[in-house]
């Protein structure tokens, strides 16, 4: 259950006559830094259904007492000056007045445990309500908690082994930055981040947390079974399908970090210790005590051994893949012809004479769960074989790998076009009224629509000013309101991440 941070919610959390529950309320999205200049960044929502690019998403969005904007912004503006200006222990007497800091302090050191790097200090300012009562208090409020315990891309880091005080950039956000600052205020934070982990709290500590997720589980189990006939079981599978860091398990595995059994909870703690120069379970943790050799069996995959692998472009394909079991797969694609790899060689992604190969990779994979996954390749129009083998949470490997053939497209034309100071984004496609170009240079905003220039071509022209290399983007195609994302088809640098490709942007430093 998710309670929405309304009316109801200020009434249930600031309904005491000391605060009062009608202030203003703002949603504070990506850019919402609280930088000195943000005032242009205020306003209120505007959503047009039938044409999104005219939608207007501020990065301080008023959602309570909208009549009153002025004096909601003056209130804001007002506390953001005060904020960047003020210095020394008068900025430190100011902000115990002009904000709760004590509870700023108590959710970051929840925040940074339970791997929320979607937000203020990691994210540039997103994901947050700040919120004014009757006095003129703020308050910080963060939300939308769906990338954690472990979900994360490569360029926010691996959020089981981030440092607990050094956790965002550098500098940090100017609200951090400066509360942080202050030796009684870091003093504190880094106290809550301690208090959280001991396991005589019964807060984020390894046994008392799985006992509340089994508890959890056991109560909604009879409920499960759906008309959908989806994700009907409880398993202890990475979350977030796409995540770079798609191993962490909470239920089982070591306090490693790493790759294929590490335990999100035994990790956060065991770093967090070592950051905080703590004593460490480290040593009781380094080995997964939960799995045992009773199962001596390796997973088998069901059904891929004669599944068609789906070329969605000359550079890369899609691989479905299913196994009875939990576990790791592990694979290799080579050129049709080239022998045959043991299972220790394709877990170690070399070919047959043990030089390592470009086309591997491996992956978590619930039981009974197709998956969807991506490969690169080198080469268009070429007939490869992709070999597989499988190990499980008990470390048995699939003796027999399998293997299935398939052929790469034929290039059809050129895209990202290097035109000098610029890059043409081509996208392919008849079934659609609109395509968007999103990506980290757009914060993945439905912002950088293509233009139709033909029965069935669609492209945009950017500047290389305005785009950063080796950064992901993806399309967006709206085929009469429904949304669905593509990777750049023709592009040869391509990002896997668990099952979801991605294409990189890229272009010869020559030109």
């Amino acid at each position: 259950m998710i309670e929405p941070l309304d009316k109801y919610y200020l009434k249930a959390r600031f309904g005491d006559p000391s605060m009062g529950d009608d202030g203003y309320l703002w949603k504070c999205l990506w850019g919402a830094t609280l930088a000195k200049g943000g005032g242009s960044s205020m306003g209120t929502e505007y959503v047009n259904l039938s044409n999104k690019s005219l939608s207007v998403q501020p990065a301080y969005d008023l959602k309570t007492k909208k009549a009153d904007i002025e004096n909601a912004n003056a209130r804001l503006v007002d506390f953001i000056d005060k904020l960047n200006t003020k210095q020394g222990d008068n900025f430190k007497n100011w902000i115990v007045d002009a904000m709760d800091v004590d509870q700023f302090l108590r959710l970051y050191a929840v925040n940074i445990l339970v791997g929320m790097w979607d937000d203020y200090w990691k994210n540039n300012g997103n994901n947050y309500y700040f919120y004014f009562d009757e006095k003129g208090r703020a308050y910080f409020i963060p939300y939308d908690y769906d990338n954690t315990l472990g979900v994360s891309m490569p360029n926010f880091g691996n959020m089981g082994t981030e440092h607990v005080v050094n956790w965002g950039p550098s500098p940090k956000p100017v609200l951090l930055n400066k509360i942080l600052a202050v030796p009684e205020f870091k003093a504190k934070y880094i106290q809550y981040v301690s208090e959280l982990i001991s396991p005589t709290n019964d807060l984020f500590d390894f046994t008392c947390s799985t006992n509340r997720i089994i508890e959890w589980q056991t109560m909604i189990s009879p409920y499960i079974s759906n008309d959908t006939g989806e994700d009907m079981a409880i398993v202890d599978q990475p979350t977030g399908g796409w995540s770079s860091y798609n191993y962490y398990k909470l239920l089982a595995g070591d306090a490693s970090g790493e790759f294929p059994f590490a335990n999100y909870f035994k990790t956060r703690i065991v770093f967090a210790q070592i950051q905080l120069g703590l004593p460490t379970n480290q040593n009781a943790w380094m080995s997964d005590t939960a799995v045992k050799k009773t199962d001596l069996n390796p997973p088998k995959f069901v059904g891929t051994g004669d599944a068609k692998i789906e070329s969605f472009g000359p550079y890369f394909t899609v691989m479905p893949v299913t196994a009875d079991e939990g576990c790791v797969v592990y694979y290799v694609a080579l050129p049709a012809n080239a022998p045959a790899p043991s299972p220790a060689q394709i877990i170690a992604g070399s070919d047959a004479a043990d030089n390592p190969v470009p086309s591997k990779g491996a992956f978590t994979l619930a039981p009974n769960t197709l998956a969807m996954q991506g490969i690169a390749l080198a080469k268009p129009d070429t007939a490869y074989k992709a070999y597989m083998t499988a190990m499980d949470w008990a470390k048995n490997v699939q003796p027999a790998p399998k293997v299935v053939s398939f052929t790469t497209m034929k290039q059809k034309y050129v895209s990202p076009q290097d035109n000098g100071d610029t890059l043409t984004f081509r996208f392919q496609t008849s079934n659609t009224n609109i395509v968007y170009m999103r990506g980290e240079f757009n914060q993945f905003k439905l912002s950088t629509p293509l233009t139709k220039v033909s029965a069935d071509m669609w492209e945009v022209t950017l500047k290389k000013a305005e785009l950063k290399k080796n950064t992901v983007y993806v399309y967006s195609v709206h085929p009469h309101g429904k949304s669905d994302w593509y990777p750049d088809n023709m592009n040869p640098s391509i990002h896997v991440n668990g099952g979801r490709i991605m294409s990189m942007i890229w272009w010869d430093e020559s030109k």
